[in-house]
């Protein structure tokens, strides 16, 4: 009889925790108009999985972001950045990255693409547009 009021809040707690986890999981064939309160959440896991399908992400227009490979000097990235005709918006210290405008007539993907060929980068891609959704 006393090792039952011992583990009793214990059990009342791993209870609780099941609950909120089980709550926090999408429902699977519930409409979007329903009265599901993960009505959202479900939505934009579905749309994570047909975005990689059917749309690309969207992407800031006219800019890359790119990362030198170590050992690139100073005259080395403004001797790139002529090349390709790019100006420079912002450089992100802390991460190394630099963040381009292209110039007019080019296309995002095919600057990315010249880049990424470039032995000097180590990686270019589109200003990606990130959001935090509730």
């Amino acid at each position: 009889m006393l090792f039952m009021p011992r583990c009793l809040p214990l059990l009342i707690l791993s209870l609780l925790l099941f609950r909120c986890a089980i709550a926090g999981m999408p429902v699977r064939g519930k409409e979007v108009g329903s009265s599901n309160p993960q009505k959202g959440l479900s939505r934009n896991l579905d749309g994570a999985k047909n975005q990689g399908k059917n749309k690309k992400p969207p992407f800031v227009p006219g800019e890359v972001l790119v990362k030198f490979k170590v050992g690139v000097t100073r005259e080395g990235i403004d001797k790139i950045r002529r090349i390709y005709g790019l100006s420079l918006i912002k450089t992100i210290e802390s991460i190394g990255v630099y963040r381009f405008k292209i110039p007019p007539g080019s296309t995002v993907e095919d600057m990315v693409d010249a880049l990424n060929k470039d032995p000097q980068v180590e990686y270019a891609e589109p200003n990606y547009i990130v959001s935090i959704t509730k």
